[in-house]
């Protein structure tokens, strides 16, 4: 009787909730039409007009509703002006071009590169005949010569890592269906096919849940490069998440290329060096690696991008992309002959090691089974330089990925 009795009351207040709710949602929709009907009117208004329904904290919420609706508007307009000028600029500097009877890309490239070293006045000047400059990453330390890259060559990268990204995604889409064919007829599904490579398991893959990320782990050795390599994803969907599939991505994007930021995703002291950038879509950094023991001689050359693409399955996806990539070294008889970075040495006086190999990446995509759902991807193939390290790493990428997913997706505050 008792527990009756209890249903009953706790179903009565669940009414009550739904019926206050929808009375809060009408009047919500009052104030806007009335806003809308008289204009900019003030919060004074509803007393004068003697309409007691319409208090001063909905007003106020609808006119933060219609700034922010304003303010959207006004950045999609913008965003469309500064796409045109990067267009006509582009137009403006082929037609220039051409009318001298040059190659439009390579010239246009010859431009950019030179005008896009981040700092070369401060590390030393750029060399007349090479384009190259003497950076540091960090102060104190000895720079080395930096010869930078063409356009073309980083988008070549950015585009090659891009589309192993799709790859990815058209194999879940294959795995699935093989393995739902499998569990129709009985049958075990077939084992994942092994990579064409020379790539080998050190220890068993791990499969885990991680703060409601699904994980997969593997620590690999890789023939080729005589070197470990850590392969990992995880995936985690966002039903009400506070930002888009671009505001996540372009906040990834932020992330990397603020040191300050980029610092704060590591517990261990990481320093970043933006050396070259194209656009708000492509750019060449030089990073210290995470290291157990604190070292800043781990380095990586990287080259940052962001794209957008449709999966198989028709969603839209928002992907950053790091792609490992060997800095060049300085011509033979060159002003920066032989001070490549590799040669360097750190203020401790440890020898700078540097990895170039792997792939990292940050795929956003909008759920097109749940409106309003988006799904984060984070996954990649790095290079480790050390077992120290690589023991390390295997538990730092999921503490990592926890505080990228506090920077980028923050997390829902409900009012009273």
């Amino acid at each position: 009787m008792s527990t009756a009795t209890s249903c009953a009351g706790s179903k009565s207040r669940l009414e009550g909730m739904k019926r206050e709710e929808q009375q809060l949602s009408q009047q919500l929709r009052r104030v806007l039409r009335l806003r809308t009907s008289s204009g900019a009117g003030g919060t004074h208004d509803w007393r004068m007009n003697g309409d007691s329904g319409v208090p001063p904290t909905a007003d106020a919420l609808a006119s933060v509703l219609q700034a922010n609706a304003r303010l959207h508007q006004q950045n999609l307009a913008l965003r469309r002006q500064w796409e045109d000028v990067q267009r006509f600029e582009h137009a403006l500097r082929a037609a220039c071009v051409r009318e001298r009877g040059g190659n439009v890309h390579a010239s246009c490239e010859a431009v950019d590169h030179r005008a896009l070293i981040v700092d070369s006045e401060r590390s030393g000047g750029v060399s007349a005949s090479d384009g190259g400059c003497w950076v540091a990453l960090l102060e104190g330390e000895a720079p080395f010569y930096y010869v930078p890259f063409e356009e073309h060559e980083c988008r070549s990268l950015a585009d090659s890592n891009t589309r192993h990204v799709c790859a990815l995604q058209s194999e879940a889409v294959a795995d699935c269906t093989i393995g739902v064919a499998a569990a129709a007829a009985g049958d075990a599904p077939a084992p994942a096919p092994e990579r064409a490579g020379s790539s080998r398991a050190v220890r068993e893959p791990v499969t885990v849940r991680f703060f409601q990320w699904r994980a997969h782990l593997a620590l690999e050795w890789d023939d080729a490069l005589q070197r470990r390599m850590i392969r990992y994803k995880f995936c985690k969907e966002f039903r009400l998440p506070m930002r888009t599939m671009e505001q996540v991505a372009g906040r990834m994007w932020e992330l990397l290329h603020s040191p300050a930021l980029f610092q704060s995703i590591y517990r261990v002291p990481v320093h970043l060096r933006i050396l070259q950038r194209w656009r708000e879509d492509l750019s060449v950094a030089l990073w210290s690696t995470p290291s157990p023991d604190r070292s800043v001689r781990g380095r990586a050359a990287t080259v940052f991008s962001r794209s957008a693409f449709t999966n198989p399955q028709g969603e839209a996806c928002a992907v950053v992309t790091l792609t490992g990539v060997r800095l060049k070294e300085p011509p033979p008889g060159s002003v920066g002959s032989g001070s490549g970075v590799a040669s360097g040495v750190t203020r401790a006086g440890e020898r700078v090691e540097v990895a170039n190999q792997g792939n990292i990446y940050t795929l956003v995509k909008r759920s097109t089974a749940e409106p309003g759902a988006i799904e984060m991807e984070y996954g990649g193939r790095i290079e480790v330089l050390s077992e120290a390290m690589a023991q390390f790493l295997m538990v730092e990428i999921g503490s990592t990925l926890v505080r990228i997913e506090n920077l980028v997706l923050p997390m829902r505050v409900l009012g009273c």
